[in-house]
């Protein structure tokens, strides 16, 4: 009797994906969860839960998709890669897995060289970095006072490190910037390749 290769795959696929999921369940300390106290804040809880599967489904998807949309895929078909590349994130180091299962499917299916699909996936998670980095000039513009209240307390030199941080920004910039005044053609051209 001949096996499918293709079931025989996806049953394999289906066994890593539940041996994994199982794994994790028994990496849990369920005796720290019954001290935690769901009951006392679950309208926070369930806020939480909405806006994670918001951003998961919807702007991570769409991001993506706008990065993509070049190559006509669907809406389904982006939430389903975004999806992948979560669930690989979940248990392998830091976003690599998600990120290399990405680089892989979009070199697959639309038969790209490696530098397209590794540029637009910089791009996205680039696009993250910065989205972080603006709710943290937020945060400390909103709660300054606040937040060095805090870090008075565990003696961390909140100023020396600000100073260093806004530096390394303002390197940032100018390092862009002088690529961009030196390279302004070539500059636009892999801006516009990895936008297209």
């Amino acid at each position: 009797m001949k096996i499918n290769k293709r079931k025989l795959v996806n049953v394999l696929k289906i066994i890593f994906g539940i041996a994994i999921i199982v794994f994790l369940i028994f990496k849990i300390d369920f005796s720290m969860i019954k001290e935690i106290d769901f009951l006392s804040r679950i309208n926070y809880f369930l806020i939480s839960i909405c806006i994670f599967i918001f951003s998961l489904i919807v702007v991570q998807t769409l991001r993506l998709r706008l990065l993509i949309k070049a190559y006509n895929v669907s809406f389904i078909e982006t939430l389903k890669l975004s999806l992948a590349g979560r669930f690989f994130n979940s248990f392998l180091p830091s976003n690599i897995g998600g990120d290399g299962y990405k680089v892989y499917f979009l070199k697959k299916k639309y038969n790209l060289a490696w530098d397209r699909p590794i540029s637009l996936i910089f791009i996205e998670r680039f696009s993250g970095l910065l989205i972080l980095f603006l709710m943290g000039v937020v945060y400390i513009a909103v709660f300054y006072q606040r937040l060095k209240s805090h870090i008075q307390k565990v003696d961390f030199d909140f100023e020396g490190k600000l100073i260093w941080f806004a530096a390394f920004i303002l390197m940032l910039i100018i390092i862009f910037g002088l690529i961009y005044i030196i390279r302004p053609q070539k500059t636009k051209s892999f801006v516009s390749k990895v936008i297209r």
